[in-house]
């Protein structure tokens, strides 16, 4: 029985590669799929490419009753963009997920997938215990003029009153910030960051460091991208699950300086000027974290191994990035 990946950006494109790469016929539903960086990813000739919105209901129905859809792994969102705009962002976000969860439930879908974001837990950073491990117990509180991480307590919230109340088969994923290979829209301060450094490199520009969201003091939780699709996947997958919240990152966190590392090794001569200072944690939040996340309820549970590091991704984001300068 067929999935449905509702959001065919970054992260939807590798979740199709990864069930086309075990003979699955995945099915993508995008209100406006980018067609050409889809290809780069996945063969699309092996996936079903649906045009439809999470804000209109018989879009959902259609695509999961004329597919006899089994489970969806949700990622539609709207990302948190310098231009995004707060009604669209609650509309997709929260209301787009429960017409998810709703056509779900109409139509007997097995499982939802998910995908929450670390952030829940940045309205808390400054009650953790210093050093220790940030696992899914850990507080959440809401994000002052944060709109995506609001957007996000709230849809993993509801989607959990639809598994207590109504039955619905939901987990969720509280990923990392995703970064990787991708040619389509992104706006994420790390996959910002990496452009910068890598674009620079090739053409043998000194690159300036000059918006705050582009650097980071602590460490932070990243997720490569082919680790959150094995995540995701896993999560679809799993069986007698004695949790539906798991936190999903890279092995271990990274310091600005530890990514800034893995790309000198690729370019030793390049000439970076941090024009900003690195007091506050990534994407400009107040608090620079110290604390790993813990993973290990996704290691036990799913079977999650996070098999790309910043090494190995690196490795493979400049040589995407050189193909496509030559």
């Amino acid at each position: 029985m067929p999935t449905l990946i509702t959001g065919a950006g970054q992260v939807g494109a590798y979740v199709a590669r990864a069930l086309v790469e075990r003979g699955e016929r995945p099915i993508l539903f995008d209100v406006h799929p980018r067609v050409e960086a889809l290809g780069e990813i996945v063969d699309l000739n092996r996936c079903a490419l649906v045009r439809g919105s999470v804000l209109d209901m018989t879009d959902l129905l259609q695509v999961m009753a004329s597919e006899r859809v089994d489970t969806v792994i949700h990622t539609a969102a709207i990302l948190p963009t310098l231009d995004a705009k707060p009604h669209l962002m609650v509309q997709v976000n929260v209301l787009g997920f429960v017409n998810v969860l709703e056509a779900a439930r109409a139509l007997g879908v097995r499982r939802v997938v998910y995908t929450s974001s670390i952030v829940v837990h940045y309205g808390a950073y400054p009650k953790f215990p210093p050093q220790a491990p940030i696992a899914e117990e850990a507080p959440i509180e809401r994000i002052p003029g944060f709109f995506y991480g609001n957007t996000k307590i709230a849809a993993e919230y509801i989607g959990l009153d639809y598994a207590d109340a109504l039955g619905v088969d939901v987990v969720a994923l509280r990923l990392g910030h995703v970064w990787g290979v991708w040619a389509g829209p992104w706006g994420a301060p790390i996959s910002i960051l990496l452009h910068r450094l890598v674009r620079g490199a090739l053409r043998g520009e000194r690159v300036v460091l000059d918006r705050p969201e582009l650097v980071w003091g602590g460490r932070e939780g990243f997720l490569h991208v082919r680790n959150a699709a094995q995540a995701l996947v896993r999560a679809r997958d799993a069986t007698d699950l004695a949790h539906r919240v798991f936190i999903i990152t890279d092995a271990r966190p990274y310091t600005f300086s530890e990514l800034l590392n893995a790309v000198r090794q690729h370019f030793p001569h390049l000439e970076v000027e941090v024009a900003v200072p690195l007091t506050g944690g990534y994407a400009a939040t107040a608090v620079a974290l110290q604390q790993p996340y813990d993973i290990s309820r996704a290691r036990r549970e799913l079977g999650y191994d996070p098999e790309w590091d910043l090494e190995r991704g690196i490795a493979e984001y400049v040589e995407w990035m050189r193909r496509r300068c030559a």
